[in-house]
């Protein structure tokens, strides 16, 4: 090894080496934007700054997604939307960008499957009604059909 390598007095090659501050932090796989509505903090009245036309905080009237209403909720007081969810700034990698399974929660769709065990078993319980009432023969009295009589 070079003798000038032992104790650098001098300058050195800090300067290219990765700095501490300058790593970029990214979001971490469990982190994700916030799904749906806050429907737990809806208004009892309308609010300054407020969409004039749903009464929700988050945005503007030109910005409202709902269905503009003949009178809006500014004036009548009444049926005012939830507030939206204010979104986190998440900061992706390349391969976070890009996954599409990121931001997945199997306990939103294990209501899906519940609902369709309830569906096909209230299929099964109608098909067992249908085949028990197609089961049942006509009654038979043991004498011959009255169109033999016609003839």
């Amino acid at each position: 090894m070079p003798h000038w390598y032992l104790d650098p007095k001098g300058p050195t090659l800090n300067h290219q080496r990765q700095q501490e501050e300058k790593i970029k932090t990214c979001a971490g796989i469990t982190e994700w934007y916030n799904r749906g509505v806050d429907s737990s903090k809806t208004a009892t009245r309308y609010r300054k700054g407020a969409c004039e036309n749903c009464g929700a905080v988050t945005h503007k009237k030109k910005d409202c997604l709902e269905r503009p209403r003949k009178v809006g909720a500014k004036y009548t007081g009444a049926n005012f939307a939830p507030d939206e969810h204010l979104q986190p700034k998440l900061g992706h990698d390349f391969e976070g960008k890009r996954d599409r399974w990121n931001g997945y929660n199997p306990e939103e769709y294990r209501g899906v499957v519940e609902e369709h065990k309830k569906l096909e078993e209230a299929r099964r319980e109608t098909k067992k009604l249908m085949a028990a009432d197609k089961a049942v023969p006509d009654e038979d009295d043991g004498e011959s059909s009255s169109e033999e009589e016609d003839e």
